[in-house]
């Protein structure tokens, strides 16, 4: 009888849940429409409740719909996009056992206070998706805990909280290594006698272990210009990551909700750019011993995050105060100053590359590199911005699409070069991988070019032909510079 009233129960439960979702989105029609919503006709809640959107949502969660009215609110009044949706109801359904550590249910995540969003500029689903990521913190913690003997575990369960964050930091950068990291560490751990002793023993095993930053080295050189360096001196390494696969890859032990998916850079970075720095000279159980940073072009901090995901706004409200404040010197800040504006500058190119070019195919994407309306970033900067970084553009989507340089050079033999920014692309992508054979049906590609842009101005000067004021302007600055761009060939020559 009991097990039959809970079941009553709790598909009861779930039913008034799918339906305060359905209620939430005629409400939500009703106040768009600036009715109350029993003036909401029945067509007008079959249509509503049809929202292409809205059906997904509920078809998601038919193994869970008692978290229909959360995702709901999450998608409709948060922005959540369904990728991102899909992906924290894969991260709960994996955790279901351990959902009873949050500190609130899915529910209550929907319906955080916009007061309380002063504080904490988080949406509810990106909070419940950074909760989500402590409990794999904790978890592995609780791994680090299993290998201690029975006398350091009564020590561990009287550890202060601040002990207990530097050994949450310990676990997770064990976690990090290869297993055979703590499985050495913890053949000497019966020795230490004191909680300060082994977090100081850790600490000093785990930092040494691997080879710190060659270590990271060694992933930025395979990046490439996939990471924009800004400093790099005397334990100081500040560096802007241009791509989910950067951010993943040299930033992978922190537990920031941009590193889990690209959707969640691209949408949490969206206009801004990913800074992130890390101070060697300090353990990695200082909080601050890697921080990351999501900028404004203005320089102004949207959010920024110590290794844990505790949240540093107090240290400032722009990146330098924020640098400063966390004990990076004066000569790295001044670096990233003069870095900035190139940085977001090829953020918001790329940004717009991955927004649009989807279904692109690999010649489709080489062409608008090197067009010469530069349509790639026309809207997005200026000519003389994108001449100065298009070579570092065009690295980065090639190599993320996987285009080969047969491919790239085809493109070039079809179209010509007509811009410095196009010699840029040629020379990052090509470099001097091409024979005379080549480089001379580009040249010849490039003549014919210049001679039908004259007739075109020409005819356009006379009336006879239609262009936007924008081509024309494309059209003239390459005839202006003909000159300089047909002499780029012959310092190729071999």
């Amino acid at each position: 009888m009991r097990v039959t009233n809970f079941l009553s129960w709790q598909n009861e439960s779930i039913f008034e849940n799918v339906q305060a979702a359905k209620d939430f989105m005629i409400k939500m029609h009703a106040e768009m429409a600036k009715k109350k919503p029993s003036e909401i006709s029945d067509d007008e809640k079959k249509k509503v409740l049809n929202n292409p959107d809205f059906v997904k949502i509920k078809d998601m969660l038919q193994r869970n719909p008692g978290w229909t009215l959360a995702f709901t609110r999450f998608h409709f009044m948060e922005g959540a996009s369904m990728e991102d949706l899909k992906d924290l109801f894969d991260t709960l359904m994996s955790k279901r056992q351990s959902l009873g550590q949050l500190p609130m249910d899915v529910e209550a995540y929907s319906k955080i206070s916009d007061e309380d969003k002063k504080e904490d500029k988080r949406p509810g689903w990106e909070r419940l998706g950074d909760d989500l990521i402590n409990l794999d913190r904790k978890a592995k913690l609780k791994i680090f805990y299993n290998e201690l003997t029975s006398d350091q575990k009564k020590m561990f369960d009287k550890a202060t909280p601040e002990q207990m964050d530097q050994m949450t930091e310990i676990a997770n950068q064990f976690s990090a290594k290869d297993p055979e990291a703590l499985r050495v560490f913890s053949k000497s751990i019966k020795r230490f006698k004191t909680v300060d002793d082994l977090i100081d023993a850790a600490t000093s095993y785990v930092t040494q272990y691997g080879k710190g930053f060659d270590e990271l080295f060694d992933k930025i050189q395979e990046l490439g210009a996939q990471v924009g360096v800004m400093y790099n001196r005397d334990g100081y390494f500040i560096f802007s990551t241009r791509s989910p696969d950067s951010i993943k890859k040299l930033c992978g032990d922190a537990s920031w909700c941009i590193v889990s998916t690209s959707s969640q850079f691209w949408n949490y970075s969206g206009g801004r750019i990913q800074l992130n720095a890390y101070n060697f000279n300090e353990p990695v159980t200082n909080r601050l011993s890697l921080i990351g940073m999501t900028v404004e072009p203005s320089g102004k901090i949207y959010a920024a995050y110590d290794r844990p995901n505790g949240s540093i706004s107090n240290l400032g409200s722009t990146y330098q105060e924020i640098l400063k404040n966390a004990g990076f010197p004066k000569e790295a800040i001044d670096s990233v100053q003069k870095k900035f504006e190139d940085e977001v500058n090829i953020k918001l190119v790329l940004e717009k590359f991955f927004k649009e070019a989807e279904g692109w195919n690999a010649r489709k994407i080489i062409n608008s590199l090197i067009s010469i309306s530069r349509s790639l970033a026309k809207g997005v900067i200026s000519q003389e911005d994108w001449e100065q970084i298009s070579g570092a553009v065009s690295e980065i989507i090639v190599s993320s699409e996987q285009i080969n340089k047969s491919t790239i050079l085809e493109a070039f033999k079809e179209n010509g070069i007509y811009s410095e920014s196009g010699w840029s692309v040629f020379d990052t992508l090509i470099g001097n991988d091409y024979s005379s054979a080549d480089l001379n049906q580009i040249k010849e590609t490039t003549k014919g070019g210049l001679e039908d842009l004259k007739e075109l101005v020409y005819r356009y000067d006379k009336g006879q032909f239609k262009l936007k004021d924008t081509e024309v302007q494309d059209y003239k600055s390459a005839l202006d510079r003909s000159d300089w761009i047909l002499s780029q060939f012959s310092k190729r020559e071999k």
